[in-house]
């Protein structure tokens, strides 16, 4: 047994032990909960001598993400999604600057947040979740250290095409990115593989690079910036088929802001015939309902990408799925989180998962033609 599936499999019976009142209740004290970590955070001497310039700011809008986190994790039993996303904390956090005795301070500060926030029958089993967390700190920092799997490194046109596109994206340049784009996607149905082959690995490096500090967080926004006015450049070569398919909702939902795969997907959807809406990122939840009812699309389309933002998708899912417009519809999801955990699609409701923006037609495909039989 590896050492990751040990550490998920302890914390799996420590998650069995938190009963579900006891996750609602530390879902809905979660901004008192925040509130008390920042406040000790900012109170602790020693701890400001810690970090790094800018470092108290970070460390309050990660308190902010990790409450969340915590709420879902809580709910929904997901163990090996805090496994995995525990080293990452640190090597983010590491590789900015902040020493490795910040996370003892933070997780002690939680604990103790925890002990005054909730009743004894809540805050025992959850305290007894932060100090499992807090005594494998020593784990987190060897995990935090592994290397990091990077960029195919072997060699082939492909790989070439996506190291080039991938330089420029870093040198900030934007023609050259589309001028690059344009050349190597000359008709409609090379579309969804320069996109999966090509800009989603190479943004999919860059935000490794960034992950361990070697890319500033200015670089990988700029970086993400181009990506979206390349898809943008290309989007005109998209002329419909003559074959019209149902009607499609596409978006990134409330909080959600990662939303360029989300807008790969509504341009090939259009291109394979299927009458596409396009809401964008951070789509709030009433007017996405509202649009639903309104629309009544035979698909729904969600992008997902933060950890934070899973119970806030299932309840979407739960809710879109009491409209009578849609009782017989479908829920696809998509999302760097779900290509790390791919069976959390499961959990959160949808019908169907895609890797890639690409993968995702044959899926809608095979549905439209299940629905036209």
């Amino acid at each position: 047994m590896t050492v990751v599936s040990s550490l998920t499999q302890e914390l799996s019976g420590l998650l069995d032990r938190v009963p579900g009142s006891a996750g609602a209740a530390y879902g809905a004290s979660d901004g008192e909960l925040c509130m008390l970590v920042d406040l000790a955070t900012a109170d602790d001497l020693d701890m400001l001598g810690l970090l790094p310039a800018g470092g108290l700011e970070a460390a309050f809008v990660s308190d902010r993400s990790h409450v969340e986190l915590m709420a879902d994790v809580l709910e929904l039993k997901l163990s090996a999604l805090l496994v995995a996303t525990l080293p990452w904390l640190y090597r983010v956090h590491l590789g900015r600057g902040f020493p490795s005795a910040y996370f003892v301070r933070t997780f002690r500060n939680w604990m103790q947040a925890v002990d005054r926030c909730l009743p004894p029958e809540s805050s025992a089993p959850i305290h007894a979740v932060y100090r499992w967390i807090l005594e494998n700190h020593d784990q987190w920092m060897q995990l935090a250290a592994s290397p990091l799997a990077g960029a195919d490194p072997e060699p082939g046109p492909r790989q070439a095409l996506q190291a080039r596109f991938m330089g420029l994206l870093l040198d900030g340049a934007q023609v050259e990115c589309i001028q690059l784009a344009q050349a190597n996607v000359r008709v409609p149905a090379e579309l969804g593989a320069f996109h999966a082959q090509v800009l989603a690995p190479a943004l999919r490096e860059i935000g490794r690079l960034w992950e361990i500090g070697r890319v500033t967080e200015a670089l990988e926004h700029r970086a993400s910036a181009i990506a979206r006015r390349t898809v943008e450049a290309l989007y005109p070569m998209m002329a419909p088929p003559a074959e019209k398919k149902g009607r499609v909702l596409v978006t990134a939902p409330s909080h959600e802001r990662h939303d360029l795969g989300a807008r790969i997907l509504a341009d090939l959807l259009t291109g394979a015939g299927w009458k596409v809406d396009f809401l964008g990122a951070d789509m709030p939840q009433r007017a996405l309902l509202h649009l639903v009812k309104v629309n009544r699309p035979e698909v729904l389309a969600l992008s997902l990408a933060m950890p934070s933002n899973m119970m806030r998708v299932k309840r979407l899912i739960e809710l879109v799925r009491q409209e009578p417009g849609f009782r017989n519809a479908k829920v696809i999801l998509g999302g760097n989180l779900l290509r790390s955990h791919p069976d959390l699609w499961r959990t959160l409701g949808a019908d169907a998962f895609a890797e890639e923006a690409e993968g995702a037609i044959p899926i809608l495909d095979g549905w439209w033609a299940g629905k036209a039989r």
